[in-house]
C-alpha cells in the first residue's frame, strides 16, 4: 500500500525580509540592527501522547535579514501520512549582548511542500518577514555517496573595500534548481569561512555531500561564487565560476579558473588545489561548508 511507502529527504530553510530589531545596548538604545537569525526545526506531534522532536538547529548568519542556512535536515516520512514540522526563527544572543529572541515561527507539512513547484514553500510571519522551506527527495542508498571535498585559494582578487582596506573574501557552492513559481533559480549548499582583509586568499579544505550539491551526477553544473564579507550582512560579488565535477576531478592540481562578477568582467583567480572523494554521510543532519557550519562573527 502507498501509506506504507517510506520515503527519505533533505530540508532546508531560508528567510527573506526579516524585520531589524531595536538595539538593547544602553549606548545605542533605538537604534535598529540586523538579526543573527539561526532556524530551530522541530517534527509536531502525530498523536496524542507523542512528545515533538528537535531535529536540530541551523547554524546562525551574521547580520542578515535574508539568511540562506546550509545545514540540511534529514528526514524519514511515509507516504500519505501528514509529517507536520515547525519552523521557529531566533536572534543569536551570543553574537552580541542582548536578550536572545524568537523571530516568528511558522508550521509547514512535508507533503504539502511536495506538492509545489520546486518543492518550496514560503509562510509569512506576521508581517516580519518570511520563512521559506525545502524539501529534496533523496533515495536511502544516496546517502552512503561520498563527500566531495574543497581546498581553494584566491590570487590578485579585485579589492571592493577602497584604498585603505582589502576585501574579506569568503565562498559559496549553489546548486542550480526549481524556483518557486516556475524557472530556475541558485541555492547555496556550502559556505566557507572568511579570510579577513586578503586578497590572496587560502580557505579551510570544506566537505559538501554530492547528492546536494549536484544528485550525485558528475555532469550536473554547479557555481562557486566568492562575496566580500562585511558584518552589516550585504555581502559583495567577487566573482564567480561554473564547473561540475567531472571537470573538477578530473583536472590536474592547481586547476585555475577567471573569475567574472555579475557584469561579466574579470576579477581575479581561483585555484582549486584539491578536489577529491572522501567519505560517506550517514548522519541525521547533514551539514556543509566550515566545522561550525556559520559565518563567523565580527572579533
Amino acid at each position: 500500500m502507498m501509506s506504507d511507502i517510506l520515503q527519505h529527504a533533505l530540508v532546508t530553510v531560508s528567510a527573506k525580509s526579516l524585520q531589524s530589531r531595536n538595539s538593547t545596548r544602553a549606548s545605542m538604545v533605538g537604534a535598529k540592527r540586523l538579526p543573527n537569525p539561526f532556524a530551530i526545526v522541530t517534527k509536531m506531534s502525530s498523536k496524542d501522547g507523542e512528545e515533538p522532536i528537535i531535529l536540530g538547529k541551523t547554524e546562525t548568519i551574521v547580520t542578515s535579514s535574508n539568511p540562506t542556512w546550509t545545514y540540511a535536515f534529514k528526514i524519514e516520512f511515509t507516504v500519505g501520512k501528514l509529517y507536520y514540522i515547525n519552523v521557529g526563527l531566533h536572534d543569536d544572543s551570543s553574537i552580541q549582548k542582548y536578550n536572545n529572541e524568537l523571530l516568528g515561527s511558522a508550521v509547514f507539512e512535508i507533503g504539502d511542500i511536495l506538492g509545489t513547484i520546486g518543492n518550496v514553500k514560503g509562510k509569512s510571519i506576521k508581517g516580519r518577514g518570511v520563512i521559506y522551506v525545502r524539501v529534496m527527495p533523496v533515495m536511502d542508498d544516496h546517502f552512503s555517496a561520498p563527500d566531495l571535498v574543497l581546498e581553494l585559494k584566491g590570487f590578485s582578487l579585485k579589492n571592493t573595500q577602497g584604498l585603505f582596506r582589502k576585501s574579506d573574501p569568503f565562498y559559496e557552492l549553489q546548486r542550480r534548481d526549481f524556483a518557486p513559481g516556475g524557472g530556475y533559480s541558485w541555492y547555496t549548499v556550502c559556505r566557507s569561512e572568511h579570510v579577513d582583509n586578503e586578497l590572496d586568499p587560502v580557505w579551510k579544505p570544506t566537505a559538501v555531500n554530492i547528492v546536494r550539491l549536484c544528485d550525485n551526477d558528475h555532469s550536473i553544473p554547479f557555481r562557486i561564487c566568492v562575496f566580500d564579507w562585511s558584518k552589516k550582512g550585504n555581502y559583495t560579488d567577487m566573482g564567480m565560476i561554473e564547473t561540475n565535477l567531472e571537470v573538477l576531478l578530473n583536472a590536474k592540481s592547481p586547476n585555475r579558473f577567471t573569475l567574472k562578477n555579475q557584469k561579466g568582467k574579470e576579477c581575479g583567480v581561483l585555484a582549486v588545489t584539491r578536489a577529491e572523494m572522501e567519505g560517506a554521510l550517514s548522519n541525521s543532519a547533514i551539514p556543509a561548508g566550515t566545522e561550525d557550519r556559520s559565518l563567523d562573527p565580527p572579533s
